[in-house]
């Protein structure tokens, strides 16, 4: 407890090589806790073992260091009541202290077991059954930060917590682009390796040997690349992919927008799987609220993570003529650029204007709006799903073209690609 006071941390552990016989004596903070709780409630590692999470996953909390403890410095061995041959050893033990349950220390044991190591025979062929998920490793290859956005990124952390929450099967990212797009995946318990070029995921592969393959980007693999991969994996799977590296896969998955009815197939061994229900959102279901009805009319506007085209402002200044009585919320994507500026000067635009910054998911605001404007992508679906209309605007002719399936599924309007949409098109 001194050491993680000292140094500030969530949780403890021994330093390197430090040995300690202890068990079930783990002391963590609060808020170590309350993370646990929202981020990896569902977790089977995180339900069974609670702290153990943290071993898996250091990156997760603050991990303090203490010292070695000199009455406690030696390898305990098994110490736990998991199985009879663990009770008749604490049994065998207590009667040669001569003592009763309660009576002897922890170092007292480790003395006797000192002079009589035979001890540890009663149960020593018992096997704790490991921390980690049982049930294979998935690897996830996407594009997130900068130019690429964050849309890959919370997709991925969904579909990731639900292979580890559901599925028992650990999970572990490949990303492809800037740092700050590995934090939510970070804080989300997942660990992250970054890679910057088709070796870098190769060697990767070879070293952790997945079960798995996820690839959700923009720049993934070619299909020859892909081809070669796929010998030493086995299922590859492909997240709204149009290429010909889709070809290569063991399934595809689309939304049933006009691209994707497009794909031709031939001579594939791929199975691809387009509709809504296969869709992926970048929600966090164990933070999903229930609607909420707002006092005043409200408006949603989120142009995306990182919102490359400034339309974040360019709606604020469209909006302004607005009556007052509509609550207008602009969602401050973590990856925009100068994004303090940009909220300062929406407040400045209009005074009634609001923020919404730092937040990695929505939900709560999806909950409480009537009508959002935002750019086409994850968004889009994340608000679908909440049953919020939307209007849409495009970054590319291939995100208009999308838009277009919600809009004729009665989900919101589209108005086309956003360099060609007027401010009074915005605001009519």
């Amino acid at each position: 407890v001194t050491s993680m006071m000292a140094q500030g941390g969530d949780y403890v552990l021994m330093e390197d090589g430090a040995p300690c016989a202890h068990e079930g004596v783990d002391p963590l903070t609060r808020r170590a806790l309350v993370k646990l709780m929202l981020h990896a409630g569902e977790d089977p590692a995180a339900r069974e073992h609670v702290t153990g999470y943290f071993k898996l996953h250091p990156d997760f909390v603050r991990i303090a260091r203490a010292p070695a403890y000199p009455l406690l410095a030696r390898e305990g061995g098994r110490l736990t009541i998991d199985t009879p041959d663990d009770l008749a050893f604490v049994e065998a033990v207590h009667d040669r202290l001569h003592a009763r349950a309660g009576e002897a220390s922890l170092s007292d044991l480790l003395l006797l077991l000192e002079r009589e190591p035979e001890l540890r025979a009663i149960n020593g062929h018992v096997k704790q059954k490991p921390i980690l998920p049982s049930g294979g490793l998935a690897l996830i290859r996407c594009d997130g930060g900068g130019k690429y956005g964050y849309g890959h990124v919370k997709r991925m952390v969904a579909l990731a917590r639900a292979l580890r929450d559901r599925e028992s099967i650990g999970v572990l990212f490949a990303l492809h682009g800037t740092p700050d797009a590995a934090l939510p995946i970070r804080r989300a318990g997942f660990e992250t390796v970054m890679i910057e070029s088709h070796d870098d995921l190769a060697a990767l592969i070879r070293k952790q040997s997945p079960d798995l393959l996820l690839l959700d980007g923009r720049e993934g693999p070619s299909r020859g690349e892909l081809e070669a991969l796929r010998r030493d994996i086995p299922i590859v799977a492909m997240i709204d992919d149009g290429s010909d590296a889709r070809l290569a896969a063991d399934f595809a998955y689309y939304p049933p927008v006009p691209q994707a009815r497009m794909l031709d197939w031939t001579g594939a061994r791929t199975v691809p799987r387009i509709g809504w229900e296969w869709s992926l959102l970048g929600l966090n279901p164990h933070l999903t609220p229930v609607h909420a009805m707002p006092a005043r009319p409200t408006l949603l506007v989120a142009m995306g993570g990182s919102d490359p085209m400034g339309l974040t402002l360019r709606a604020a200044q469209a909006l302004t003529p607005l009556d007052a009585a509509i609550r207008i919320r602009f969602v401050i994507g973590t990856g925009m650029a100068d994004a303090a500026k940009v909220a300062a000067q929406l407040v400045s635009l209009k005074g009634t204007y609001e923020t919404v910054e730092g937040a990695d998911d929505l939900a709560v605001e999806y909950a409480s709006t009537d009508l959002a404007l935002c750019a086409f992508g994850v968004t889009a679906y994340e608000l679908a799903a909440f049953g919020v209309p939307a209007i849409y605007l495009g970054l590319t002719e291939d995100h208009a073209r999308s838009a277009s399936a919600f809009e004729a599924a009665g989900m919101g309007q589209s108005l086309g690609v956003a360099s060609q949409v007027r401010d009074e098109d915005i605001l009519s």
